[in-house]
């Protein structure tokens, strides 16, 4: 959203902070919601619910959600959740250029329980975090 300023006749810029703050929060609202998702999956293994409705056929595919390699891959996606929501709380702050800019990056990936949300808000906060008066905007 631009302004106009009348004595000026042209459109200025939003602040910096109005630009950061929507894909910040995006980031933060996936990556928590990406978390609370591997800690239930970690239990229903615990419990051992995971898996046990699959057929013979689609057992394969699932293996690598199962057991010990489930619970490690769960423990360090869980970890990539907390840097994204970390480095969203820092971006929203305009605080740390490089955690904001990582946690965007590691968005991209797609070991989070909401990969296809996380996508877009994390090209949407590169794009956002690439802008010279954003990088400026940084302490």
């Amino acid at each position: 959203m631009t302004t106009t300023d009348p004595n000026l006749n042209y459109e200025t810029p939003p602040p910096p902070g109005n630009l950061v703050n929507a894909p910040a929060l995006a980031l933060i609202i996936t990556a928590i919601a990406g978390i609370f998702l591997r800690i239930i999956i970690v239990l229903l293994m615990a419990l051992g619910m995971v898996g046990s409705a699959m057929t013979n056929d689609s057992q394969m595919g699932m293996t690598m959600f199962k057991g010990t390699w489930g619970i490690i891959t769960s423990i360090v996606c869980s970890i990539i959740g907390l840097v994204i929501a970390f480095g969203g709380f820092k971006m929203r702050n305009l605080q740390n250029y490089g955690l904001a800019m990582t946690a965007a990056v590691l968005a991209l990936l797609p070991c989070s329980s909401c990969c296809c949300i996380t996508l877009p808000f994390g090209i949407w906060a590169i794009v956002v975090l690439m802008k010279p008066e954003v990088k400026a905007a940084f302490r």
